[in-house]
């Protein structure tokens, strides 16, 4: 049971189970079974048991507690289309291309045909799982540098672009020297290094930082900012090592969970490009400029030199706890030379 525990919950969901003895003959030596009564006898004589009502208490559930995420998910999940098995099954056909009506036991053994599981049986895609609700927010963690240009301590600084859908100027100091009033709560430092991980692929040991009340917008995305701190200087001092975008939300509505490996660029944030990738979607702009020669940014990639982040739902409590969980990268964001190191 403590593996299974561990393991990621479908929030809102679970099932239900029965085990009951079976019984026996007279004698205790066989077991009765279906096949050998009639179908009026079953109850009578315990072989098959009538379910239960959930709301009788019968059902134990203890193992499922609910989490406070999961408690306004069970409301919302009451007011989705709750049509029959059959129909669904029938636009299951209909996608099929099969456009004709089978009975109960057709559409069982059509169902048993395409419902399988084998070695190459991936897991359901949750991206899909709930749409965004600001209320939840959502979750990001800057896990670390895989290939840092120097063996110097790296700190990390990201934020929201556009803080609450509007984009005004950034936070103080966080690009350029601005005596503004910006909002600094959106702003995080990642400093908490884990100091027996490889100096060249520095670890963040910080986790997960909760963004909420966060209004959706398609374009929203987090700014990480990576700096090293020069001891070689005195005073020490914080110099710009690379920085990247990550998308936050599908144009639809749903938080981008998953764990994401992001190439950086070289260089400081460009100060003027913030507010166009903030106007756009992020990610295809700023692949634009990085393939525009008259880009005035003239951005490029830090060589060999990228970030392992989580991003997920806060509507998917428990999920994607383990940081640098390799087989489970996403790895979208790489250009094609860095996914082939």
């Amino acid at each position: 049971m403590e593996k299974i525990e561990s393991l990621e919950r479908l929030p809102t969901a679970s099932i239900l189970v029965r085990i009951h003895q079976a019984p026996l003959s007279d004698d205790g030596l066989r077991v009765l079974r279906l096949a050998d009564f009639p179908q009026s006898q079953w109850e009578s004589l315990g072989i098959w048991v009538r379910r239960p009502l959930y709301a009788t208490g019968a059902y134990n559930n203890s193992l499922c507690p609910a989490r406070d995420s999961e408690k306004e998910l069970f409301h919302l999940r009451q007011s989705r289309d709750d049509r029959p098995v059959r129909e669904s099954a029938q636009l299951l056909l209909g996608a099929d291309g099969i456009n004709e009506e089978k009975n109960d036991k057709d559409l069982v053994r059509w169902l048993d045909e395409k419902i399988t599981r084998n070695s190459n049986t991936g897991l359901i895609d949750l991206l899909y799982f709930a749409r965004y609700r600001q209320e939840a927010g959502f979750k990001f963690s800057l896990d670390g540098i895989h290939n840092a240009p120097k063996a110097q301590p790296y700190v990390g600084i990201y934020t929201l672009n556009p803080p609450d859908g509007n984009y005004e100027d950034p936070p103080p100091g966080l690009y350029e020297e601005n005596e503004d009033d910006s909002d600094v709560s959106k702003v995080q430092l990642n400093s908490l290094l884990d100091w027996d991980g490889p100096v060249l692929s520095p670890r963040f040991l910080d986790g997960f930082n909760t963004f909420k009340d966060i209004k959706f917008n398609k374009n929203t995305h987090i700014i990480v900012d990576i700096r090293t701190i020069n001891l070689q200087k005195y005073p020490p001092k914080f110099e710009d090592v690379g920085w990247t975008i990550v998308p936050i939300f599908t144009p639809d509505g749903f938080v981008k969970s998953g764990i994401y490996q992001v190439p950086l660029i070289a260089g400081s944030v460009p100060r003027k490009l913030v507010k166009d990738l903030a106007m756009n979607d992020p990610w295809t702009y700023l692949m634009d400029e990085m393939k525009n020669k008259k880009s005035p940014f003239k951005l490029k990639y830090l060589k060999k030199c990228s970030i392992c982040v989580r991003l997920v739902d806060s509507q998917r409590e428990g999920h994607f706890n383990q940081a640098w969980d390799y087989n489970r990268i996403d790895y979208q964001y790489l250009p094609q030379k860095q996914k082939d190191l």
